[in-house]
């Protein structure tokens, strides 16, 4: 799987709405469902609340991965937010996020593809320069640019 063809620039969102984390995962949930990558948006929001209910999704460095492994998603993808102020997510250093990327894989397919799309994210977010862009980014289009020059 080309990671690229996860990505899609009308899945970005560089400033949300949202404040809370309930909030976001809606907004990000909604532009999936704007860009027809998911079929019903309430089921699949209950879908990324049972995983998020299995552990944490805040990854550190003011960056959250939440997901949904779900029937409702059409094809692998993620949608990306950046929040306009820090958010309160559970997280394994237990500090609030600005940067969100909402993964969202359907069911069936034993966690290959869910593990790719999260081992070629969590590459790229190692990096605090990589963090960095997308923070500054000022377009939907630098993000993308960004993503996919790093993950070719």
């Amino acid at each position: 799987m080309d990671f690229s063809e996860v990505l899609d620039k009308g899945c970005i969102k560089l400033e949300l709405d949202s404040t809370e984390k309930d909030g976001v995962i809606n907004e990000l949930a909604s532009i999936l469902y704007e860009n027809h990558k998911i079929n019903n948006l309430e089921k699949f929001i209950d879908d990324v609340y049972k995983r998020e209910d299995m552990g944490v999704t805040g990854m550190g460095n003011s960056i959250a991965i939440p997901h949904g492994i779900s029937e409702q998603v059409k094809s692998p993808c993620v949608a990306i937010g950046k929040a306009k102020s820090e958010v309160k997510w559970e997280s394994i250093d237990d500090t609030p996020v600005r940067l969100i990327f909402l993964m969202a894989v359907p069911n069936g397919d034993n966690n290959k593809q869910h593990l790719k799309i999260l081992s070629k994210l969590s590459s790229f977010l190692a990096y605090e320069s990589n963090i960095k862009l997308i923070m500054e980014s000022k377009n939907n289009e630098q993000v993308m640019n960004y993503l996919k020059e790093y993950l070719k």
